[in-house]
């Protein structure tokens, strides 16, 4: 047998699509495996069961295709799950919104160990997406920063000093659920009225090019047709881009005069949207912002797509404690058992 390889199987579920991928963690830095990224629909409509058993499958493909390596030099050492809405550190669903129903209450950690036979670290997507760009991508080096994600749904993460703000009921980082007075008579999916996530996600954005006239794109989840037009020239695509960007910045305004983060990150399908999305993200932050943060730096995220499992991966070792991966030696400090 060649050098055994170590990887997690990282999923990351989302409202319209679940992806996964083997994950080296021999080296210093997580290394999605070639050609074993892979997505299928979360069919979220058919319930929580439905979506775990889902997960539950593409776990048990990744795993065969590990043991089947060439020279079969990969061990798997672990599942690592980003998951939509809030979860504890037992990896238990604590509260979830309508974009996947029935997943509140799910004991996601424990039926995922059952089902997969492996140990498993679950965290919120955001969170996931937050950390693996603070580890590995534009966050890096520093101190603090929020991470806004914004695609089916916003969501986000903070972190201080390297780590993670969960918040004491497992709610840290909704970004999506903060109050914006353009959202007043819009239901946000978790039920309340007036929330910035219905207004500037991609549904969202495809929901006000559309009340401007507009025709409605096939696919509204992700916004990237409303984008299409708009750098094709459409004038309506064009102001709905501006205005949901200049929203969703306001709203990181007031967010960054409470948190004071170092820099602010911004990822997700909507973030691809182009200069004139990022522009207005930047001139309704900087209507809000108090002269301390003013000079905060709005980035886009550099792992794209990647962040979550990447992300997902590092907190699954740092949350079995697992150290001394870059030497080759692993202890789950723990119970001082070696991996594998």
């Amino acid at each position: 047998m060649d050098e055994l390889h170590r990887v997690v199987v990282a999923v990351d579920i989302g409202g319209t699509k679940i992806a996964s991928a083997l994950v080296e963690v021999n080296e210093s830095k997580p290394v999605i495996l070639p050609d074993t990224q892979h997505s299928i629909p979360t069919q979220a409509a058919q319930g929580g069961e439905h979506v775990l058993n889902r997960v539950a499958q593409e776990v048990r493909t990744l795993c065969d295709r590990a043991h089947s390596w060439p020279n079969g030099e990969l061990a798997v050492v672990g599942l690592a799950v980003a998951s939509p809405g809030c979860v504890d550190f037992s990896g238990r669903i604590v509260s979830a919104t309508d974009i996947l129903p029935g997943w509140t209450g799910l004991a996601l950690r424990s039926r995922l160990e059952q089902l997969s036979g492996l140990r498993v670290y679950a965290l919120g997507d955001a969170l996931a997406h937050t950390f693996g760009e603070v580890r590995w991508g534009a966050a890096q080096g520093y101190d603090s920063a929020l991470l806004v994600a914004i695609g089916t749904g916003i969501g986000g993460g903070v972190s201080i000093d390297g780590k993670l703000l969960h918040g004491s009921h497992s709610a840290g980082g909704h970004v999506g659920h903060i109050g914006h007075p353009a959202a007043a008579d819009v239901v946000c999916s978790c039920g309340h009225h007036g929330h910035i996530e219905p207004l500037a996600s991609g549904p969202g954005l495809e929901h006000v090019y559309v009340q401007l006239g507009g025709a409605p794109a096939e696919n509204p989840c992700d916004g990237a047709q409303i984008a299409a037009r708009a750098r094709q020239g459409d004038p309506l695509a064009r102001q709905a881009l501006e205005q949901v960007g200049q929203c969703l910045g306001s709203a990181l305004g007031n967010l960054a005069n409470v948190l004071d983060p170092a820099v602010i990150v911004l990822s997700g399908s909507v973030a691809q949207a182009g200069t004139l999305w990022l522009k207005a993200v930047r001139k309704g932050y900087a209507e809000q912002a108090i002269v301390p943060v003013a000079s905060t730096q709005l980035v886009l995220g550099d792992l794209g797509d990647d962040a979550p499992l990447i992300g997902a991966a590092e907190a699954f070792l740092e949350g079995f404690g697992m150290c001394g991966r870059a030497r080759g030696v692993w202890i789950d400090a723990d119970d001082d058992r070696r991996i594998p």
